[in-house]
């Protein structure tokens, strides 16, 4: 399931029964695996894959070429093989 605003690059695959919310970019050579969620205004750098039934929640940021393996969570910045959490945004709003 693809919602609203997705950007999309060249050559990825997305496995069955995955779901990606809105405001998501999905840069070239992406592979996503069966099951996996990903969050709203979440950005998937080039070449990252994501083993199957994995979720990321919203504004997520995964590095170039990296693995996920596992989930995570909300406002992070993840990186390598397999990704790990180099760290959390903390995102400022006007009040």
């Amino acid at each position: 399931i693809l919602k609203k605003n997705i950007t999309l690059g060249n050559d990825i695959n997305i496995g069955h029964n995955a779901i990606i919310d809105k405001n998501t970019t999905i840069s070239s050579g992406v592979k996503i695996g069966g099951g996996v969620e990903i969050g709203k205004n979440c950005e998937l750098s080039v070449g990252c894959k994501f083993k199957p039934n994995v979720k990321i929640t919203n504004s997520v940021f995964v590095g170039v070429g990296s693995i996920v393996t596992k989930d995570f969570g909300k406002s992070s910045r993840i990186f390598g093989v397999p990704a790990k959490i180099i760290r959390n945004i903390k995102l400022w709003v006007c009040p």
